[in-house]
């Protein structure tokens, strides 16, 4: 593989560069020039999809919770406006929430326990926006 980069003008840097195997068995790890290592990685963010050695589909689920809570948290403010009709801050939470939550799901393997906790996610957003509790 180096000789190809090479070959085209591509340099590889070790620094930032790792690598992760999944399902390998093998202790040998990556080398470049036969000198260096390559850092072996336990998981990693690729666009919206976190990938992990277990493969797991919680693991992309988890992060993008994560990453939707925090846009979540910045519309706190219109959850608790009083100039707003319910009906458009529902609007505003479909839009901006929910989109960026199932944005890249197509690609996740869903079981029922991943189901139910988006599902809990998305309701206690509702719950927030009506203010039960």
């Amino acid at each position: 593989m180096v000789e190809e980069a090479e070959r085209t003008g591509l340099r590889i840097n070790i620094s930032k560069t790792e690598s992760m195997g999944i399902n390998n068995n093998g202790d040998d790890p990556l080398r470049l020039h036969e000198k260096k290592c390559i850092k072996d990685a336990e998981k990693f963010v690729y666009l919206v999809s976190a990938v992990s050695k277990s493969g797991g589909p919680g693991e992309e689920i988890k992060c993008g919770l994560n990453k939707v809570r925090q846009a979540f948290n910045t519309l706190r403010q219109i959850s608790r406006s009083t100039t707003l009709i319910l009906h458009n801050e529902i609007r505003i939470f479909k839009t901006n929430v929910k989109s960026a939550l199932l944005y890249g799901s197509d690609t996740w393997r869903m079981t029922k326990t991943s189901t139910r906790s988006l599902q809990a996610f998305i309701n206690r957003c509702h719950r927030n926006f009506l203010n039960v509790r």
